[in-house]
């Protein structure tokens, strides 16, 4: 299951604190130690800024097309409504939806991530799995429910 994380800011932290804690594992030897972490998977609702292409020979080697940059809903009230992250995506991904007139600057998706920690220490990359385009009824719906009791409730149990 993966976990609704419905601000940025937050979904940083707990990535940086938890690869913080895996950087500082070594062998007894002062050496770090090569594993491969248990990735995982978030959904957040945020809204598109931009993509930007990967024109780096790494990030295509990778598999990765591009950058998808979004930003924090307003309407949640976020002290942190700026905030901006970037997560890359397959060209089979963009093939899907490149074409889709709605797929535009300030559109409210839908996103599912996977977050891989990768060996040896690398840095961790956030990928899309799959994302939807909100309508103004399904971000009006999600607004309402996130600030309710209820709601509040969920996003208490899914980040825990």
């Amino acid at each position: 299951m993966s976990r609704l994380i419905v601000d940025l800011k937050c979904l940083k932290n707990k990535t940086t604190r938890k690869y913080n804690n895996l950087g500082n594992v070594d062998d007894g030897n002062g050496k770090k130690l090569g594993s491969i972490h248990r990735s995982e998977r978030f959904r957040t609702v945020v809204r598109l800024v931009d993509f930007l292409f990967c024109e780096s020979s790494t990030d295509r080697f990778e598999g990765f097309f591009c950058k998808m940059v979004v930003r924090n809903l307003h309407c949640l009230n976020i002290t942190n409504g700026e905030e901006e992250m970037c997560f890359y995506m397959s060209e089979g991904l963009f093939s899907a939806h490149k074409d889709d007139i709605m797929l535009i600057s300030g559109q409210v998706l839908d996103v599912r991530i996977g977050l891989w920690y990768g060996m040896y220490q690398s840095l961790p990359i956030f990928e899309i799995i799959d994302f939807k385009i909100l309508s103004k009824n399904d971000v009006r719906d999600f607004c309402e429910f996130v600030r309710s009791p209820i709601g509040e409730k969920f996003l208490d149990m899914s980040n825990s």
